[in-house]
């Protein structure tokens, strides 16, 4: 008998969550619907059970079928029970953690403007989304929101100007950042799971720090709903608690 997975009081089945799964990590690399015969190929089972499969699916509301495809896409519910329970994370690789210790030990930081700075450019470069950084509601930065321009996710005129609106409006994504609790550790807020809808067709993937005990850093990674979150989870994670280290090891002004 196969295993169930229950999510908002809806059951899994090992079979759904290979669809759902392999569903999921074909979209994140391709920005594409995927059908039914790609399914089969990766997974072994015939045509017509991945149709099935897909069908409850679908009818639960883990994916969705656009209009002009025969494929599916993961919709925001999907991704957020692939990141809750089907996701491995993947280890940040040893380039990485050179180009943030070079980025961060080497260069020497003594304002927090330079630090915000340094930290909305790193996640950036490193991800080619938008890096966000932020000290409470005084300080915001954001580097690489014209990566997002390029995706193919916002060639819809009307998913880029909410992007574009989204952008003009800062302090949204800074109440969102600072709703961070004192529980640690990061926070991925995915789409239109989130009750006030400020990301719609977006994710934000985000962490705190501690700035000398005295003030509440957030730093974080913005991005379309197919995010990397396998990867991207683990660098958020290693950003937040390098910057933090840094902090505590250097001479920036924190009376303000």
């Amino acid at each position: 008998m196969e295993k169930r997975f229950k999510a908002e009081n809806i059951e899994l089945t090992d079979r759904q969550n290979n669809v759902l799964k392999t569903v999921i990590g074909n979209h994140i690399k391709s920005a594409t619907p995927v059908g039914s015969r790609h399914i089969s190929e990766k997974l072994g089972y015939s045509s017509a059970t991945i149709r099935n499969v897909m069908s409850e699916l679908e009818e639960m509301g883990f994916i969705d079928k656009p209009h002009t495809s025969a494929g599916r896409v993961p919709t925001c519910m999907g991704y957020r029970y692939y990141v809750n329970n089907l996701m491995e994370l993947d280890a940040i690789s040893r380039r990485q953690k050179d180009i943030i210790e070079r980025e961060y030990y080497e260069r020497r930081i003594e304002t927090v403007e330079e630090m915000l700075r340094c930290i909305s450019h790193l996640l950036s470069m490193l991800t080619r989304y938008a890096g966000i950084a932020c000290v409470s509601s005084l300080k915001f930065y954001m580097e690489g929101a014209s990566y997002m321009l390029d995706m193919p996710e916002f060639r819809d005129v009307d998913k880029m100007r909410i992007l574009l609106e989204l952008f003009d409006r800062k302090t949204e994504l800074l109440k969102l950042l600072n709703e961070e609790d004192d529980s640690g550790g990061v926070r991925i807020h995915i789409g239109e799971d989130e009750k006030s809808g400020r990301l719609k067709d977006l994710s934000l993937i985000s962490a705190s720090y501690n700035i000398k005990q005295k003030h509440k850093g957030s730093l974080g990674i913005l991005g379309p709903l197919r995010m990397d979150y396998a990867s991207l989870i683990p660098l958020v994670d290693f950003v937040s608690r390098a910057i933090e280290e840094i902090i505590n090891e250097t001479e920036i002004n924190c009376d303000w």
